[in-house]
């Protein structure tokens, strides 16, 4: 499963929580279940509402701290310790820790403290904890393999905080999510929040998804309301389909003054690199009537620097183009028959199989030979696939 949220109105904690169990209103009484374990007192209440702005319907998730007047301050070390008594789930608990780590080291680095030493204010503190605790729970117990988010919106104006006003977005956003894409829409208020940032941060998403089938949305209301705009975070739900896909890097280049023993060489040396998945070339016509070589290489994203400085290492061109392309791949398996390897592919409606020819070539010289043991094997790893058999 992977979930896309759209951050139409922002992101925080309350929204992420309610736009997940608009989702999956299955998890809403265990949720409730674990937060009682936190130990909270009794003037702060707690509800998940269907809730309607007039445009959109969707959830609410409130956590109402009017009754609750402690003016203490808590630090990270004592938030930690609350959350490791409360006898959670172990990931939940593991996650709820992390997150709050994320938000405890950008206050430390907006505010030139260390993080055992980053105060939160004791109202503040709890509505964090439940948050936090909640979006960690929900996190934990669903089935997803991947996350990705849109741009996220900028907001403006100054927001008020426990050290008085600060610009939109606030510093500890701003150290959080540096990096990821940003649009403004001119729209005055806080947008993305500091546990919302802490959230997104600990998922690690993706900036896109590739195609996949849209199977259930949630949408999960801030307490603001915004002009012309409803402030929702929108969880889109979508199955993985029988395909892999996935994001990868895709470089070109051109040779035209490297000889082809030289340049054969390099190309070896660039295909042990880690992060590289394939290699091609053809013959190109180039300016002049020169007879050049074209190079296609597909990367991993992680690695796209790495694999670029070593184009330049181990060629002579002076510039590439590189881009991020989807590519849709079969699911595959490898099974040793007779001490050769014989490839799977699962596609829509059979499974396929392949001999390795250099294993086949190993024991069969001649076409007639390598032909028939290759049509053998491949029926026999084909046969037990359909069975059940598992690797032979």
């Amino acid at each position: 499963m992977h979930i896309h949220l759209d951050p139409v109105g922002g992101i925080a904690g309350d929204m992420f929580v309610s736009s997940i169990i608009d989702a999956f209103p299955h998890l809403e009484n265990a949720l409730y279940s674990t937060i009682k374990k936190l130990d909270i007192p009794s003037e702060i209440e707690i509800a998940i509402k269907p809730y309607t702005d007039g445009i959109l319907t969707g959830k609410r998730f409130q956590v109402d701290l009017s009754g609750f007047k402690d003016e203490h301050h808590s630090h990270f070390p004592n938030i930690q310790n609350r959350i490791l008594k409360a006898k959670l789930p172990t990931e939940t608990t593991e996650r709820s820790i992390e997150i709050f780590r994320i938000l405890a080291l950008a206050e430390a680095e907006v505010h030139g403290t260390s993080v055992d030493k980053v105060a939160f204010h004791e109202v503040g503190a709890w509505d964090s904890i439940i948050d936090i605790v909640s979006a960690a729970f929900l996190i934990s117990n669903l089935s997803v393999k991947s996350w990705s988010i849109g741009e996220l919106p900028l907001g403006k104006g100054l927001v008020n905080s426990a050290h008085g006003m600060l610009p939109i977005p606030a510093p500890a956003v701003i150290s959080i999510l540096s990096g990821y894409p940003v649009y403004s829409d001119n729209i005055k208020g806080e947008r993305v929040t500091p546990t919302g940032a802490a959230i997104i941060k600990h998922l690690s998403p993706e900036f896109n998804y590739a195609s996949l089938r849209l199977k259930n949305h949630g949408h999960g209301f801030g307490s603001k309301r915004f002009p012309h705009i409803s402030n929702i975070l929108r969880s889109l739900v979508f199955d993985y389909s029988t395909h892999n896909d996935e994001s990868i890097a895709l470089i070109n280049f051109e040779i035209d003054d490297q000889s082809p023993e030289d340049l054969a060489v390099g190309l070896e040396h660039l295909r042990e690199l880690e992060g590289i998945i394939d290699i091609s070339q053809n013959m190109l016509m180039m300016k002049k009537n020169r007879v050049a070589t074209g190079i296609q290489i597909l990367a991993e994203r992680e690695k796209l620097n790495h694999v670029i400085k070593h184009c330049f290492i181990q060629t002579s061109t002076i510039g590439l183009r590189w881009q991020f392309v989807n590519r849709a791949t079969l699911k595959r398996s490898i099974h040793n028959v007779k001490n050769m390897r014989v490839k799977c592919v699962e596609r829509a409606n059979e499974t396929t199989a392949k001999v390795d020819i250099d294993d086949l070539s190993s024991v069969c010289s001649s076409f007639a030979g390598r032909t028939k043991l290759k049509n053998s094997l491949e029926l026999e790893v084909i046969s037990n696939e359909k069975n059940n058999l598992g690797t032979i």
